[in-house]
């Protein structure tokens, strides 16, 4: 349960920091910014859709390598088979729903602001930071998809020392724009990298281990 502690809190922590980060470049750039982060709220939904969906039919082609692994043969072969092509599946939907999501955030932010709010400065810093939002969005649900797919192969601790790292770095991140760049750009395209970040961390993680755990999605 630890870990698992760490990684729900590790996800909420790095989000909800962003605010005292945005309120140091001002009103009007914390007013725009929880425009931005509400909007990328709403499309982190289908991220978790792709992790439930993740966790809800892997572990039942997972269990079946485990129990032809003593077996051997083709039988094995094929089930190993199986696995590695329902995760490739699921990282292709989450990689296309992911630049799906992309183009279409920049419909409520770019082009529609005003649905938000009726005051000119506001519209114009969230129309700033549209193009960041969309680079935020883009690697998110495939981050999920790469999380749960962790999680299925036990890789808890992995994944708990990960987001402690995380947090201690995107702390002092966050912390340094507000002190020495009060800017909502600035932070938004620390976001882009954080987002990434988790990606590049977790899919290298698959990468290199996952065979090893039973998800063998790269080998």
């Amino acid at each position: 349960a630890g870990p698992i502690f760490l990684i729900t809190f590790g996800r909420s922590y790095c989000w909800s920091i962003l605010t005292p980060g945005a309120a140091s470049a001002g009103t009007v750039a914390l007013a725009a910014h929880q425009i931005i982060i509400n909007v990328f709220f709403l499309f982190s939904i289908a991220g978790h859709a792709v992790f439930q969906t993740v966790q809800a039919f892997m572990p039942e082609h997972q269990e079946e390598q485990k129990r032809t692994k003593k077996l051997g043969g083709e039988i094995h072969k094929q089930a190993t088979a199986n696995v590695r092509s329902l995760a490739s599946k699921l990282l292709l939907v989450a990689a296309a729903v992911g630049i799906v999501q992309m183009f279409v955030s920049l419909v409520p932010t770019l082009l529609l602001p005003g649905v938000f709010c009726r005051d000119s400065e506001i519209i114009a810093a969230v129309r700033k930071e549209a193009y960041h939002l969309a680079w935020s969005i883009l690697p998110h649900t495939t981050v999920l998809a790469c999380e749960a797919l962790l999680i299925n192969g036990k890789d808890t601790d992995f994944l708990g020392i990960n987001y402690i790292a995380f947090c201690l770095v995107w702390t002092w991140a966050v912390r340094s724009i507000s002190r020495n760049y009060k800017d909502l750009s600035v932070l938004w395209r620390a976001m882009i990298a954080y987002a990434w970040g988790r990606g590049l961390s977790f899919a290298g993680r698959l990468m290199f281990s996952g065979a090893r755990m039973g998800i063998p999605v790269f080998s």
